[in-house]
């Protein structure tokens, strides 16, 4: 163990030549990362995260989503693009970065990452150095980088949320799930974590609803761990998701006119226009940060 944490401290010192680079050049902005994350699975965190991307979309925004989800790497059956490739074969070289890229509707792109992601730390500084030149490239093309984490608090799941520069908490009004919700916050805040840690509640019946649960977690939040949590917004039960889930056609294509539908652009209208300037660090800034919370 010491001689890995060791190897990982030497990655993040020295593994990021492209980071350096690339703070030579500020013409382009650097990336918006946002790690999407639940304390419970079956919240319907994944079908959010597809169909945030094409609403930022919609607005203009150019999208990368990288599934890190280990255990239930769905991201391509929602938006009904099936993948060949993942993260884990541009690590072994056996395809390119190009190869294993899936373009969507509205021209958001996709990355399988999957097992792949925990590959990273298995790399050797050249080898990792050689995985991260190419996923900078997306740097230029994505204003929206979207990292779709596992649920809970597993190593993986926790580095992707420490490491973003944003973190959006999908919950439902259920109390297991605002049970793990707290859960993730408080391992959030015992790490330390300084990015906005923003609160979405999923298949709320109502404004009111939506409203007892996020001021519920509010207050607790505020009373034990001494932080806040932000309230990006909330989204309607709706029979649609699930129609569109069994489709494989994503709900903001298929039904765009729906109640859950409005709630997402209206989500992804804040994060726009409506949120607080953000500090970014991009996508090499984020590996960079995965390593070291991962020694």
């Amino acid at each position: 163990m010491a001689d890995q944490a060791e190897r990982l401290r030497e990655l993040s010192r020295t593994a990021f030549i492209a980071e350096e680079s690339h703070s030579k050049n500020d013409a382009k902005p650097l990336s918006h990362v946002i790690a999407i994350t639940s304390g419970k699975g079956g919240v319907g965190k994944s079908s959010f995260t597809v169909n945030l991307a094409l609403a930022l979309a919609n607005y203009g925004k150019k999208v990368l989503i990288i599934d890190a989800d280990l255990g239930m790497a769905n991201i391509d059956v929602i938006m009904g693009c099936i993948s060949s490739y993942s993260l884990l074969d541009i690590i072994t070289g056996s395809r390119s970065l190009e190869e294993v890229i899936v373009t969507g509707p509205r021209n958001v792109k996709f990355l399988p990452g999957g097992s792949g992601i925990k590959a990273l730390a298995e790399l050797s500084k050249l080898e990792l150095q050689r995985v991260i030149n190419q996923i900078v490239q997306y740097e230029a093309f994505a204003d929206y980088i979207l990292f779709d984490t596992g649920a809970g608090m597993g190593s993986n799941v926790m580095g992707c949320v420490m490491a973003a520069d944003d973190v959006i908490l999908v919950t439902t009004p259920e109390p297991t799930s605002l049970t793990d919700a707290y859960a993730l916050i408080k391992a959030y805040s015992n790490n330390s974590g300084g990015a906005p840690l923003r609160l979405v509640v999923n298949r709320a019946g109502d404004v009111k609803e939506s409203t007892i649960v996020t001021e519920k977690l509010r207050r607790v939040t505020s009373k034990f761990l001494d932080m806040e949590v932000e309230p990006l917004g909330y989204i309607f039960e709706d029979a649609s998701v699930s129609h569109s889930i069994r489709s494989q056609n994503p709900l903001m294509l298929q039904s765009p006119d729906s109640a859950a539908a409005r709630c997402i652009d209206a989500i992804a209208h804040k994060l726009v226009f409506g949120s607080a300037k953000i500090e970014k660090t991009g996508i090499t800034g984020f590996f960079k940060k995965f390593f070291q919370q991962n020694l």
